[in-house]
């Protein structure tokens, strides 16, 4: 058994955070622990908890265990718990099962790719008569895992809870990506050596061989595009907390929220991802729909125009190891005409990625009502890989739960919209159970000031008005008085 030296660093974290709240409400425990979660998820993917032989346990799989753990003692002790989410995240796994059920009986002989980019390359292998599997079942228990914390987190956070979790996340996730900025940076450009590979893979360690580019921009991740999901997730939480200093008039939290934003853009601008550069403008797109005040637009605006402008024309020219844009949109182009007609994708990462996305329209035609009940090979989009897992019901029931938890209100649905349209374009298979996604739908439902866990829905501003309704009675009372 192999454990990495974070492995190590992540222990004593939690024992520190346990002891620290053993005499605290449970629920205290639990937002602690979901945001050490959290911070490891929105910052690296890099490694895992340990390796045994073949087998390997991964940190946000660890935390996820722990968090339901404590969410179960939650639904056996807490008074007035809401079953609302839980409810609908059993129907969610139950679909999971039933597909699981279908595989046992009715193998999938179609064949499902393991490796797209030697797929595209040449090698045809397929893995065919894909039955249930041991990873089947841990999927299956991380599933129930998630589930139960989303329900724990809908019982648990209030409105207040998850205004100060964004901001401290955000704080965390800003000192961390400046800092392996400057770091490769320096290694990039300076030291011509790969920073990720000399001082970030032996801490994190691997979780499988990757490529780690000099002259590119990895963060803590294991590829670009990986790095670039993660930012584009951060400045998402950028546009809810300007959103949220818009309704309670804290300026100065608005230009600090603006810098953010633009830091955010700007690594995903130089992060060298070929969907990076989509993350870009609908980062944009959402700020300028959810804007912080009408005075800052046009600054905002300017100013993220000129960094985008500078940055894709320098990508554009291509400099090291980096393909130039323009050539990326001819291939993204060429693969989708050559997929359209029948025949295989060119050999490349645009290749590749749309290969995915075409094969798992296929496994959801074959399978549509409930998937093939097992995490497929990487789909390179979210939601496809979704619906080749639990089906159209299994997903639909998902979007319908995370809606539940995060009390996301008619105001926000162009922000869901775009953000199921992104998750649509990109990422893989851990959207299913993914804390940060969670999370982020959790944050997006914040902008409406919903009170968390009770009965009545008033707002921040309602509460501000009351105060100052009283505050100025007392004074009208006391002039009263002295005369």
């Amino acid at each position: 058994m192999h454990f990495n030296l974070f492995s190590y660093v992540l222990i004593i974290i939690i024992i520190y955070v346990v002891i620290k709240n053993f005499n605290k409400p449970l629920e205290t425990m639990f937002k602690h622990i979901l945001m050490v979660g959290l911070v490891v998820s929105f910052n690296t993917n890099l490694g895992n908890f340990f390796q045994l032989g073949a087998s390997s346990v991964g940190y946000m799989f660890l935390i996820n265990i722990i968090l339901a753990t404590i969410g179960v003692i939650l639904i056996i002790t807490k008074k007035n718990y809401k079953f609302k989410v839980l409810k609908f995240g059993f129907f969610t796994v139950l679909s999971l099962i039933i597909g699981l059920i279908g595989l046992k009986l009715r193998p999938y002989t179609g064949g499902i790719i393991i490796d797209y980019d030697k797929y595209v390359g040449g090698d045809s292998t397929r893995i065919y008569d894909l039955t249930v599997t041991g990873a089947s079942y841990r999927f299956l228990i991380n599933a129930v895992c998630f589930f139960i914390v989303a329900s724990s987190v809908y019982n648990t956070f209030t409105k207040e809870d998850i205004i100060k979790s964004i901001k401290f996340i955000l704080n965390i996730s800003l000192a961390i990506y400046l800092s392996v900025f400057i770091l490769e940076t320096i290694g990039n450009y300076l030291l011509h050596i790969s920073i990720a590979e000399k001082v970030f893979i032996p801490f994190f360690g691997y979780s499988h061989p990757t490529s780690v580019n000099i002259d590119r921009y990895h963060g803590l991740f294991k590829e670009t595009s990986h790095y670039a999901l993660a930012l584009f997730f951060l400045s998402l939480l950028c546009v809810v907390d300007i959103n949220i200093n818009k309704q309670i008039n804290r300026e100065k939290n608005i230009r600090k929220g603006i810098i953010r934003f633009l830091f955010f853009l700007f690594l995903l601008a130089i992060s060298t991802s070929f969907i990076g550069i989509f993350y870009l403008f609908v980062s944009m797109l959402l700020y300028i729909a959810f804007d912080a005040k009408p005075k800052y637009k046009k600054i905002f605006c300017a100013s993220a125009c000129f960094v985008a402008v500078i940055l894709i024309c320098i990508i554009m020219t291509g400099h090291g190891n980096i393909i130039p844009l323009y050539e990326r949109f001819e291939k993204l182009f060429s693969s989708l005409s050559r997929l359209i007609k029948g025949e295989s994708a060119d050999f490349s990462s645009e290749g590749a990625r749309l290969t995915s996305m075409f094969e798992m329209l296929v496994l959801v035609a074959a399978r549509p009502f409930f998937g093939i009940g097992v995490a497929a090979a990487d789909a390179h989009s979210t939601i496809l890989a979704m619906l080749g897992t639990t089906g159209i019901i299994g997903t639909g029931l998902w979007i319908i739960t995370m809606l539940k938890a995060s009390n996301i209100k008619r105001r926000c649905w162009f922000f869901i919209f775009l953000l199921i349209g992104a998750l649509t374009c990109s990422g893989g298979n851990g959207g299913l159970t993914e804390i940060r996604l969670l999370y982020l739908f959790v944050a997006i439902g914040c902008v409406k000031f919903k009170i968390y866990g009770s009965q009545n829905a008033t707002t921040l501003n309602e509460k501000l008005e009351c105060k100052l309704a009283f505050v100025n009675f007392k004074e009208n009372n006391r002039e009263k008085n002295s005369y």
